[in-house]
């Protein structure tokens, strides 16, 4: 039933949702928003470089194939990170 993924919804559904949603669900559990956007880089890099590696026998460890969504994908999740965890903090205050 799931033996092929369209990569376009990997790419544009799957990777972001997982990436930014794991940073954002991180950056709320410690309660700072800049762990986020770290996590965030730290899960995309990993998928990325894992699927050079698979897919392209490239070492797993090439950074030159790191692309623009590590840049993107982190400044999504800070934005998330800073809206969710300033809702958390105001919501303790009160």
């Amino acid at each position: 039933m799931f033996d092929y993924i369209d990569p376009f919804l990997w790419q544009l559904v799957i990777v972001p949702v997982l990436t930014i949603g794991g940073g954002v669900v991180v950056a709320m559990i410690m309660k700072r928003i800049w762990v986020g956007p770290v996590v965030t880089f730290l899960l995309n890099a990993i998928i990325e470089l894992t699927y050079f590696a698979v897919y392209y026998d490239h070492s797993p460890f090439d950074i030159n194939h790191l692309s623009s969504w590590n840049v993107i994908f982190p400044l999504i999740s800070l934005l998330f990170s800073f809206i969710f965890v300033g809702l958390l903090k105001t919501k303790k205050s009160v």
